[in-house]
């Protein structure tokens, strides 16, 4: 099933069918072990087809819930939601390095789609620090056909690497790695990873 498909298949579900979800939950310390920098409570819930992310932040200890007026990102279309197919993920992952990675993972007989968005806080921004896509779909990218794609990106870094050849990436701008401007194509619209069609 190809992600057209999968997106044919969304736009074809009642919106009621995507209320406000809480999918996956995070708390930890943007520092890490050493618990030098603010706690977070970070909330993937599903927004239609899309996921979105809302963090909230304590100087004491990761609050226990995020009210409107505590919210300090709120990314309602962060990646997109994967509704189709088996062995379906959409989580939140607390690294001990005190980054957060949003994972996104759906697969049928036929296709395998894998997206990791890395986020942390820095220079008092939440920024993209890392960015992973992995597809298993043939895709035509550069006018040729290509499977098992693969992009795997240190985006703090401005490295990015593709499995079928050198990455072309010049790098982004650092308030174009701000998570309240990320969404499912920006990647491909800053140059990370090729744009597939």
């Amino acid at each position: 099933m190809t992600r057209h498909l999968f997106a044919a298949l969304l736009a074809a579900l009642p919106a009621s069918a995507f209320a406000q979800d809480i999918l996956s939950t995070a708390t930890d310390n943007w520092a890490g072990a050493s618990n030098e920098g603010f706690y977070y409570r970070a909330e993937l819930y599903a927004n239609g087809e899309f996921v979105g992310l809302r963090i909230c932040q304590s100087l004491d200890a990761a609050p226990a819930s995020c009210p409107n007026e505590a919210i300090e990102l709120n990314n309602p279309m962060i990646q997109g939601y994967m509704t189709i197919g088996v062995n379906l993920e959409n989580t939140l992952i607390a690294n001990s390095d005190g980054t957060l990675t949003l994972h996104a993972r759906a697969d049928d007989e036929s296709y395998t789609f894998t997206e990791n968005v890395v986020i942390q806080m820095m220079d008092n921004q939440f920024t993209v620090m890392g960015y992973f896509l992995k597809s298993s779909e043939i895709e035509q990218i550069d006018g040729q056909e290509r499977d098992i794609f693969e992009c795997n990106a240190d985006v703090w870094n401005n490295v990015a690497e593709w499995s079928f050849g050198p990455s072309t990436w010049q790098g982004a701008a650092f308030e174009d790695k701000n998570a309240s401007r990320w969404h499912p194509q920006r990647a491909a619209e800053l140059g990370i990873c090729p744009a597939v069609g």
